[in-house]
């Protein structure tokens, strides 16, 4: 529960800064989003440990979702739930996940059929909120009604490099680039986290914004992960 916990200490640190902010660059679906459906965030933890020998989270009950750990996501997205970020994507941000399930579905508990549908139908309910969210231009959680901090969603084709998560604040900031997968090093170097604000910046200026009212953009990004997620979904379950 480690890697969890750090999460919930870091975030619970950053929340108690004035004016904060976070700018998240991304080729990846970000892990929040994972943390909203336990069937979701239990096949991405099945992956870590199968890629990442430090990656050390016990299996309890033959469950990776121990109660425990699921408390601790709720805790997570609660805070990240409330936090205004603006995340700059890349269109194809599903592949990897996709070509995961596709790998894993050919052996372990992945070859269960109603495994795999309980995956998809996590992920049809995920774009759903990804959808309502990018319209709304908010944070939103499965079952509550209640709008979260401001979101920004911008697509960028041309990143492609290591996840970046730069927090800004009148107190200090910071940044956190991934390592090893899911693993982050983090700095709170004033020259790191200046050339991060500057580069960032450059970023979002090539980027497309599709959130609230780009609607041509955003209903194209979201149909084809759509067809995507559909196309993989039949691939799987011949």
């Amino acid at each position: 529960m480690d890697f969890f916990t750090n999460i919930l200490d870091h975030l619970s640190s950053l929340y108690q800064l004035k004016n904060v902010h976070g700018t998240y660059l991304t080729n990846e679906l970000p892990l929040f989003y994972y943390l909203m459906f336990p069937e979701l965030l239990e096949f991405k933890i099945y992956v870590w440990k199968f890629v990442n020998p430090t990656f050390d989270e016990s299996i309890m009950d033959g469950k990776l979702v121990t109660s425990e750990i699921w408390k601790l996501a709720e805790q997570i997205t609660k805070v990240y739930f409330d936090f205004p970020t603006v995340e700059i994507w890349n269109p194809n941000l599903f592949d990897n996940l996709l070509r995961q399930i596709f790998y894993f579905s050919k052996f372990g508990k992945y070859r269960d059929k109603n495994n795999l549908l309980s995956l998809f139908n996590s992920l049809n309910k995920l774009i759903l909120l990804i959808e309502r969210s990018l319209k709304e231009g908010r944070k939103l959680f499965p079952g509550k009604k209640d709008l979260g901090g401001k979101l920004t969603i911008l697509t960028n084709d041309f990143f492609n490099g290591n996840e970046q998560i730069l927090i800004e604040s009148d107190n200090w900031n910071a940044i956190y680039v991934k390592y090893d997968t899911p693993n982050y090093i983090r700095s709170y170097d004033e020259r790191v986290c200046n050339h991060a604000s500057i580069y960032l910046k450059h970023i979002v200026g090539l980027a497309s914004n599709i959130t609230t009212s780009n609607l041509i953009d955003r209903m194209k990004f979201i149909e084809e992960i759509k067809e995507k997620i559909e196309v993989s979904k039949r691939k799987v379950l011949l």
